[in-house]
């Protein structure tokens, strides 16, 4: 299932549009239309920059004539030129897009910049889009971000939704959490679904502000309402395990399927999730197997991987271990940590490649460096056991402690293991049973030594084995909420 926040970019920039002015006089029937146009082209001929101005959107638009991209481009430059603000806004798309002339740069830049220098609002969004995306000028943060703020203050919700990614990536301007959610919360109150979105990531991380998951579910919630896709997959996410608000899976799975209807890779692996677990639809692995494929298809990591594990288990699939590995690899490329692991795992079993520890070790240490638990376990016992690397107890003992601190079931009983017998580190029964004890809740074998353990130890050193353990819980707590 996908869960994780992904980082603040700037993508929130996108692309340029046309924002372009609806003329009074061109407004009517098919036949009125016709006669404004000839009054305005009249007006246009004689240099009139609005009339220039109206004829050149009449054209684009083929209101009142035929559509004729390249009159509509030659009087556009005309109005431009006598100085009209929305002329020189739209010449500057036209330019940019290539319509009704040769597409240029650098020149769409220079109008936009005359456009943005009369005080129009979306010349200044687009123009420091240009400086942050160096399109038809050198990437220039600070331009982009003195323009687009100039934006934002005339209430441009776009360039509001820009100046706060700014401030929170410290592009242009000095990094501040604080005015990052300031100009998120601006723009997500005038309605603008991004905003929105990222507004509420920055609530239930608590940056800038006091952490607030129910908030943030609200945020999510209303950007899910308008079509977001990415709000919905959030917004899905969270009811399917109770996350800020009441766990719901049926309603989890209609969100995650309004997301994947938007072409969402991600929510698709969250429907092959459902399906493959039972979660608010009965379990069918082969329903599974076919979401996962979808989004796999559209790039999703977490579907990849979980592609590859039904290519493995033979889950709605027949097992192919070419494909698994296939399917595991392209997940791996893009930084997946789970999809690092397994093909770890494969090359430490002999599944589909030849058996190789050393092979092993390497995928465990890329998934373990991303803070993956279950690598960095993995990643102790090879240390452990001096499989595909020399042994070190001092440097299992610390993987096995990373992956504790997240509340990994299996390093907490090979911690507790280490602090008895004394293996990488200094020998402390009180470290041990605390271990064990959290240990013991899911691990046989941690419960079998946690009761050796009590039978012999007094009640004093069992008390401080307890009040331990409760210290290790609430550390491991703490994490999980960061």
């Amino acid at each position: 299932m996908i869960n994780s926040l992904h980082s603040l970019k700037l993508v929130v920039l996108g692309s340029i549009v046309l924002v372009s002015q609806n003329s009074p006089a061109l407004a009517g029937t098919s036949e009125k239309e016709a006669q404004a146009f000839t009054v305005t082209k009249l007006k246009a001929d004689k240099g009139d920059a609005q009339a220039q101005y109206d004829a050149a959107i009449a054209y684009y638009k083929g209101e009142g004539v035929a559509k004729d991209p390249i009159a509509a481009a030659g009087l556009l430059e005309k109005s431009a030129n006598a100085g009209l603000a929305q002329a020189q806004y739209d010449y500057a798309y036209f330019l940019s897009q290539g319509i009704g002339l040769q597409a240029n740069l650098p020149l769409s830049v220079h109008w936009y910049k005359k456009a943005a220098e009369q005080g129009h609002g979306t010349a200044m969004l687009n123009l420091g889009i240009c400086y942050a995306n160096g399109q038809g000028v050198p990437i220039n943060n600070t331009e982009a971000f003195a323009w687009l703020r100039l934006a934002s203050e005339k209430g441009i919700l776009n360039a509001q939704l820009a100046v706060g990614a700014m401030y929170a990536a410290g592009m242009g301007v000095s990094k501040s959490e604080h005015e990052a959610i300031k100009w998120y919360e601006k723009a997500a109150i005038g309605g603008f679904p991004p905003a929105q979105h990222a507004f509420a990531e920055l609530l239930e991380r608590g940056m800038g502000t006091t952490k607030n998951v129910a908030a943030a579910i609200t945020w999510y919630r209303k950007a899910a309402e308008q079509g977001y896709a990415l709000s919905q997959l959030r917004l899905g996410a969270r009811l399917l395990i109770g996350n800020g608000v009441k766990k719901d899976e049926a309603e989890a799975i209609l969100w995650f399927e309004k997301s994947a209807a938007q072409g969402n890779g991600d929510a698709m692996a969250n429907l092959g999730h459902c399906y493959d677990n039972g979660l608010g639809r009965p379990k069918d692995v082969s329903q599974a197997a076919s979401w996962y494929k979808k989004g796999a298809e559209l790039g999703s990591d977490a579907a990849q991987n979980n592609l590859g594990l039904c290519y493995e288990k033979g889950s709605g699939v027949q097992i192919d271990a070419k494909l698994a590995l296939e399917w595991y690899h392209k997940s791996a490329a893009q930084g997946y940590a789970p999809a690092q692991l397994n093909i770890g795992s494969c090359y430490d079993r002999g599944f589909g490649v030849p058996q190789s520890p050393k092979e092993a070790f390497k995928w465990y240490k890329k998934a373990s460096e991303a803070g993956h638990m279950e690598s960095q376990y993995n990643l102790a016992v090879c240390y452990r056991n001096g499989r595909g690397v020399a042994r070190d107890d001092k440097e299992a003992v610390r993987l096995y402690r990373l992956s504790a601190a997240k509340g990994f079931p299996q390093a907490l009983s090979n911690l507790g293991s280490c602090y008895l017998k004394g293996d990488g580190v200094e020998k402390n029964e009180t470290e041990a049973f605390a271990y064990f004890t959290l240990a013991a809740q899911t691990r046989e074998v941690a419960r079998t030594i946690l009761a050796s353990m009590t039978a012999r130890l007094s009640a004093t050193e069992i008390a401080a084995g307890r009040k331990r353990a409760k210290e290790i819980q609430q550390e491991i707590d703490a994490n999980k909420d960061k």
